[in-house]
Formats: C-alpha cells, structure tokens, sequence
C-alpha cells in the first residue's frame, strides 16, 4: 500500500503546479494591455518581425523545393515510427507538421489525426494479436492499475479517455492493453481521439504560431492543455484513490468471506465430531445393556 502511495503522491501537488503555470501565462498574455509592460512588449514586437522573416523564409523554401508530398510522408512515417521507436513524443510530431505548415492548421490537423489513427490502431491490433507486451505485464501486478483499467475485463471508458488527456502517459502500452482484453476497435478509437483530441490542436495550433512565442495564437492553446493537464492529474489522483479504496474493500471481504467459509469448516467439523461422539456413546450403551440383558437371562 505504501508502494501505491509514493507512486500517486505527485498526482495532485503536481495538478496544482500545472494550474498555476497556467493562471502565470494567462497573466503574461494579459501583460500586453498593462501600461507598465509597454516597453516590454515593444521589445518583443521587434523580435516577432525577425522570426516571422524566418517564417515567410520557411515557407518560400517548401513551395521552392515542391516538396509538400515528402514532409506528408515523413510525418506519417514518425507517427508509424513511434509505435515501434518509442523514444520521441507523439506531442512533439504534431508539432513539427504545424512547424512544418505555419498557418495551414487545414494541413497538419487532419495529418496529425490520420496519424493518430494509424498510431492507435497499430498498437490495438498488435495487443489483440499478441498480447500487451511485456511493460503492461509489470503494470498488471498492480492490483489498482489492473482493476482501473480491465474493470472486470471490460475495460475502463472514462479512464481510457483520461489516460489520453493526460501527458506522460504510455500511449503504445495502453492501446496494446485494451487491445488484448478485446475492448470494441471502434469504440475504443472514438474514445481515443476525444481524449486525445485536446493535446493534437493545441499543439498543432501552437506549432503552427511558433514564430510568435508569446502571442495569443502560441500561447492560449498552451494555457488550455496545462489547465486540461493539471485538472487531469487531480482528477487522475481522485480516481487511483476511489480504486484503492474499492480494491482494499474488495481485498477485506475476500479476507472476511475466508474467514468465515473457515469458521463455517470448523463448525461443520465439529458438528461432525459431535455426532460422531454421541453415535459411539450410544453404540456402547446399546451394547452395554445388551450384555446386562444377557446376563439377567443366563
């Protein structure tokens, strides 16, 4: 239990700490109308002309070179990398294909979402045909996470959804899961994609304003996912906690139904004893009035 513990702690502390960065970059954003950041703001005014002159450059290079098709099919090709190499983070591939299409949120958003999509279904069917692997099979001896998860080999939809809200969280590892305890293809896709859904535009939408690092367009979808964020992990929290209560409950009823299926043994035994006894007593007497009875004869 102390184990269970340690490793939930950070859930809520670290929920907070997300909520206030993100109050912290709604102030900075606010900053702009406030007469004593003025010059502040001015300052960085100059700065944005230079990154959007990078920007207009990037652009220009891409329509130069004709080479829209092969930035496509290396960003499809880093959503399918990333079910095998998980050593990059999905968050971070969304990213470059906004990068990639700075103002064209009607490329890289329906990009990042058909690689999503690869990226899930993949990994559902590689759990459904062989298994979740080997890290799910070390999260699995946790009674909490097991129960949280399979909810009595069904699988859990709201956590499912949360699981993909929150960052950090193995995105191969649960799909291969859900996929091994034949949780619906579709159900489990549309469950995933609203999930995830918030991270996918709100790192598109920043990718796609990063020229402008503390603009509106940069900084508001941040703001949305480190409060969504934040609120996930206290919600997280709140739901490993309802789950190790209701699996120590449900461990302390094992315990008492034991308990009293042994009380029940003992008494049956002896029951049995008993019975056993005072049909031995009687025996004997039977047998010891018979010997009188023939005595009296003789």
């Amino acid at each position: 239990m102390k184990k269970r513990k340690f490793k939930k702690k950070w859930l809520f502390p670290g929920g907070f700490i997300l909520i206030l960065i993100s109050l912290a970059l709604t102030l900075v954003l606010l900053s702009k109308n406030v007469p004593f950041f003025r010059n502040l703001w001015a300052s960085y005014d100059l700065i944005k002309l230079k990154l959007i002159e990078y920007q207009n450059a990037l652009e220009m290079g891409v329509k130069e070179l004709g080479i829209t098709w092969e930035i496509i099919a290396v960003i499809i090709m880093l959503f399918i990398g990333k079910t095998f190499i998980p050593v990059y983070f999905t968050t971070t591939v969304c990213a470059i294909s906004a990068f990639c299409f700075p103002g064209k949120l009607y490329i890289s958003i329906p990009l990042n979402l058909f690689g999503m999509f690869l990226l899930f279904s993949i990994k559902y069917f590689w759990g459904k045909k062989f298994g979740p692997g080997f890290m799910w099979k070390r999260l699995r001896k946790s009674d909490t996470i097991r129960n949280a998860i399979e909810t009595d080999g069904k699988g859990n939809h709201a956590l499912l959804v949360a699981l993909r809200i929150v960052p950090g969280t193995p995105i191969n590892v649960i799909s291969s899961a859900y996929g091994s305890i034949d949780f619906g293809y579709w159900k489990f896709l549309g469950l995933s994609m609203l999930g995830f859904m918030p991270r996918l535009i709100s790192f598109s939408v920043a990718g796609s304003n990063v020229f402008d690092p503390l603009g509106a367009g940069f900084l508001i979808p941040i703001i949305v996912l480190t409060y969504l964020t934040g609120m996930s992990f206290i919600g997280a929290n709140g739901i490993w906690t309802a789950v190790e209560w209701v699996t120590d409950w449900i461990n302390k009823r094992k315990i008492q139904k034991k308990k009293q299926e042994i009380r029940h043994q003992q008494r049956l035994e002896e029951q049995l004893q008993k019975k056993a006894l005072n049909a031995s007593e009687n025996k004997n007497k039977t047998n010891n009035k018979g010997s009188k009875e023939r005595k009296e004869i003789k």
